[in-house]
């Protein structure tokens, strides 16, 4: 069992935001700048959150004394949504960040401190509660430093804690995954939705001329001969490193989904394998000049994918 220990006896410094003259007016952030400012839908329950960004220049940065984020602090809001939580690693695309008034910086000495441990402790339930029992405030909940202090978490030594963190963030990963995979199912299904039911998107096209199935149901299937091959993942069993081509499936076998992760930016992507004489079966057009080419379709892109700049170390279109 390891000992547990208050964060003020730990080798770690907590850096509170810039609350002076020079804090950033509402007329002074932009859209584009030098370096992010962190608002507090930046920080979520699950970490990061950049949907919703604003940037100060260079010369409104250098002005401000206190709350520059360097690489593995870990960010802790204090006031309003109290608890949540985000690892400043070098996963995050942004070189200069700095907090606002409402969250707090925690800087392990890596010596003795491994910053993922900490995030991962912070992150448990048991810290949750500690939280929860010292904000206060009724309208709006705050945690001064003053009460971070007396918070506890296990403290074992630095082996142990980079053991700990190595298992437990094989864990949070994975819940991640399958967040996002959820997020984009659901954009997808949002999309569809809307094309079929509000926009009545495929009666339109065919009252427009469209015969093609993948033109009808407005490119959920990508149209065309778009012989592909898949570079990275598995697929229902289905060498990764041959082209997928119509030989590859047999003619009885049903479409099947591969469920593969996006190396450049964390985003899993669904993709349909299957013949284009399956997906005309399905839609009961048969039509020559369409059997036998395996179409492969991303329902995070959609119809976009195959030639989508971002997932190309994923799909490589065969010209």
């Amino acid at each position: 069992m390891f000992p547990n220990k208050a964060l003020s006896e730990l080798p770690l410094e907590i850096i509170d935001g810039d609350r002076g003259a020079n804090y950033p007016k509402t007329n002074e952030f932009s859209a584009r700048g030098h370096c992010l400012f962190l608002n507090a839908g930046n920080v979520s329950a699950s970490g990061f959150s950049f949907s919703d960004t604003a940037f100060i220049s260079e010369e409104k940065d250098q002005l401000l004394r206190k709350g520059k984020a360097q690489r593995d602090d870990v960010i802790l809001t204090t006031r309003g949504t109290v608890g949540n939580l985000a690892l400043y690693d070098e996963s995050v695309p942004y070189e200069h960040v700095r907090i606002n008034s409402g969250m707090v910086l925690m800087r392990p000495d890596k010596i003795a401190l491994d910053p993922e441990f900490l995030y991962y402790a912070l992150r448990s339930p048991a810290f949750s509660r500690q939280v929860a029992s010292l904000q206060t405030g009724s309208a709006q909940p705050q945690l001064p430093i003053r009460d971070i202090n007396h918070l506890r978490i296990p403290f074992p030594d630095l082996s142990n804690q980079k053991e700990v963190s190595k298992r437990v963030k094989l864990i949070f990963d994975k819940i991640e995954l399958n967040r996002r995979m959820n997020e984009t199912l659901e954009e997808m299904a949002r999309a569809l939705f809307r094309d079929w039911f509000v926009d009545f998107g495929p009666t339109r096209r065919q009252m427009e001329g469209a015969t093609d199935p993948a033109a009808i149901m407005g490119h959920a299937f990508p149209a065309g001969d778009m012989p592909a091959e898949v570079v990275t993942g598995s697929a229902s069993g289905i060498s990764t490193t041959k082209p997928l081509t119509a030989a590859t499936l047999a003619p009885s076998s049903p479409p099947s989904w591969a469920t593969m992760a996006c190396l450049r930016g964390g985003r899993t992507v669904r993709l349909l394998i299957a013949t284009r004489s399956q997906l005309a079966e399905r839609h009961q057009e048969k039509k020559n000049g369409i059997f036998g080419v395996m179409v492969v379709v991303c329902l995070g892109c959609q119809s976009e994918t195959l030639a989508h700049p971002a997932h190309s170390h994923l799909i490589r279109q065969k010209r």
